[in-house]
């Protein structure tokens, strides 16, 4: 009845539709922010152009795009590409060219910016310390924070970023994801501790910024809550004119954690949500994917708690970043943050009437609302996060196996709940292997009736218009079913290392045998790796299972050792 009811709704609404001045959305917030990691320069100069009429007040540039200081400062158009600098090292490693040293990133950098001023959008440089330090300022492979030239080192190159782009708004300064983090005593050595870290490195970068007229914006971006404990401590002493930027959720964008307690908790400091708006919690990267409620709830979070605004991740990952229905869920955040107030069901009626047509539009709507549910509930197991996408460390039993553990709802919520759910995740019950299972039914079950949706649109539709879409939430069926017998196999091996019954053992070989025959489904490409003729790793998966069923006693013996692992590494990381 539910589903009906929100169906009959997208018709009411359908009919007496009232038009969006798409062309001057303007912001219920004073900021309102679009954050790029891709290093596309034509897609670049397509979102900046488009950025106003999407009510965007300033841009981030970010990963990708721009992150590392110290390779981009030698990245002009002089620049020997055969010339190595050692401090740079992982720079070389890494796995995205454009992190790289190259000629052209200043260059490129500089052209992003100019078009950005000429839209009056201010624009940050994202920065993360510790990266790229060189060897003289490190002790026993760690960072020595108590160096006598290593702030003036520091200085120094956000200086010269300035003078390269001088016009930018400032920095967003993170702590995570860099070469040494200023955090762990096991990567930094130093006679202050970790609060007073934090604050004398921040206060640093803050008065570049300061001395430049530039802004700073703190990220409160940690993966322990002891380690967020350090970032307060530290925020309370810090000047009040410079911005917070928060995840949605604790250190990661999960659907399924708690809201991040720093919203509206940094004393008379701005603050800023930061949300994804692409893939981060996608079943699968080019699937259907509209996360309508989870930006509305976070826009309404922003305005109940009189935050300074939001800023999205507004990925291009697409061939038409702005036509594909990804676009959604940029139109939705402009929506909701020109007006928090609105329903979900309107806001995709109306993206789907301006895309198509009002005689597809419910259809189509309709299709895509189930799409948060198909992709939270495809990927994540009773709210629970084991792998990524679709495929992604399925050859990794180690990854998905610790992660639990390294991602535990629990160490933040401190419910009793969380953790029994947690427990039963290593060793199911019955029970809990059927909820399992029926939550992958249910997806299935949604891609299905969205797929019925659109059958209907075609109705009002040419095939060249529905045909994209119709083919995304092909493969999130083809995904939804990879993922069900992922997890039959997975919590069935569970179970047999528990209780190795026969009835488990043929469950774990039931599973796999059906793993087995979409791996080569006639036809079917997703995924597909053409070096090996396998999709999605699903090979080396099954390999795994049957392994760890053959030899149970070592399979028990490597699960311990894994645990302990990831215990040890906590231990060394928070200590």
């Amino acid at each position: 009845m539910k589903k009906l009811a929100i169906k009959i709704y997208i018709l009411l609404v359908c009919l007496s539709l009232p038009s969006f001045n798409y062309s001057y959305a303007q912001s219920y917030f004073p900021m309102n922010g679009w954050q790029f990691h891709e290093y596309d320069i034509p897609k670049l100069e397509e979102a900046i152009q488009k950025a106003p009429s999407y009510g965007v007040n300033f841009f981030i540039f970010s990963h990708r795009l721009f992150r590392l200081v110290e390779g981009f400062l030698v990245s002009d158009e002089n620049l020997d590409p055969d010339k190595k600098y050692p401090h740079l090292s992982k720079l070389y490693s890494a796995s995205e060219d454009h992190t790289k040293p190259h000629p052209g990133w200043q260059k490129d950098l500089k052209y992003i910016a100019s078009l950005a001023e000429k839209q009056n959008i201010p624009y940050y440089l994202w920065v993360h310390e510790f990266d790229d330090i060189p060897s003289r300022f490190l002790i026993d492979g760690d960072v020595n924070f108590d160096h006598p030239e290593l702030f003036s080192y520091i200085k120094q190159r956000y200086e010269k970023l300035l003078n390269i782009l001088p016009n930018s708004a400032g920095f967003v300064l993170t702590f995570h994801e860099s070469n040494y983090k200023l955090f762990r005593n096991s990567e930094v050595k130093s006679k202050h501790d970790v609060p007073e870290r934090i604050y004398l490195l921040t206060k640093l970068i803050y008065d570049v910024a300061k001395a430049h007229n530039k802004k700073l914006i703190l990220r409160s971006f940690f993966y322990e809550p002891k380690e967020m404990e350090y970032f307060k401590s530290a925020l309370s002493k810090l000047p009040d004119d410079l911005i917070v930027m928060s995840k949605t959720t604790f250190h990661e964008f999960d659907p399924f954690y708690p809201p991040d307690s720093m919203h509206g908790n940094v004393g008379g400091k701005n603050q800023i949500i930061e949300i994804d708006l692409g893939v981060e919690k996608a079943l699968s990267t080019d699937g259907a994917y509209a996360q309508l409620e989870y930006i509305r709830r976070f826009v309404i979070r922003a305005k109940d708690l009189r935050l300074a605004g939001m800023v999205g991740r507004a990925r291009l990952l697409w061939d038409k970043p702005f036509e594909d229905s990804h676009e959604i869920n940029l139109y939705a955040f402009s929506r909701f943050m020109e007006n928090p107030d609105l329903s979900v069901e309107k806001v995709a009626l109306d993206w789907a009437t301006k895309s198509f047509n009002n005689d597809s539009a419910p259809h189509i709507a309709s299709a895509l609302l189930r799409t948060q549910f198909i992709n939270h509930h495809g990927r994540y197991h009773l709210g629970f996060w084991l792998t990524k996408s679709i495929g992604s460390s399925w050859n990794n039993y180690k990854y998905y196996f610790g992660h639990l553990m390294q991602r535990s709802i629990y160490k933040w919520t401190n419910n009793p709940v969380d953790k029994e759910l947690e427990n039963k995740l290593y060793h199911p019950d019955i029970e809990t292997y059927n909820k399992l299972i029926a939550e992958k039914d249910e997806v299935i079950n949604q891609v299905k009736a969205s797929i019925s949706d659109l059958k209907f649109a075609r109705r009002y539709v040419l095939n060249n218009q529905i045909e994209p879409i119709v083919k995304q939430f092909e493969l999130l069926l083809d995904a939804a079913k990879l993922s069900r017998e992922w997890t039959r196999a997975y919590f069935a091996q569970r179970l047999y290392m528990d209780n190795p019954t026969s009835e488990y053992k043929m469950w774990v070989e039931n599973s796999l045998a059906e793993l087995n025959k979409m791996d080569s489904l006639p036809g079917v490409y997703y995924g597909l790796n053409k070096q090996t003729g396998h999709r999605y790793n699903i090979d080396k998966f099954i390999n795994e299972m049957n392994w760890r069923i053959e030899n149970r006693s070592r399979a028990i013996d490597d699960d311990k050792s894994i645990l302990k692992s990831v215990k040890d590494k906590l231990n060394v990381e928070l200590n």
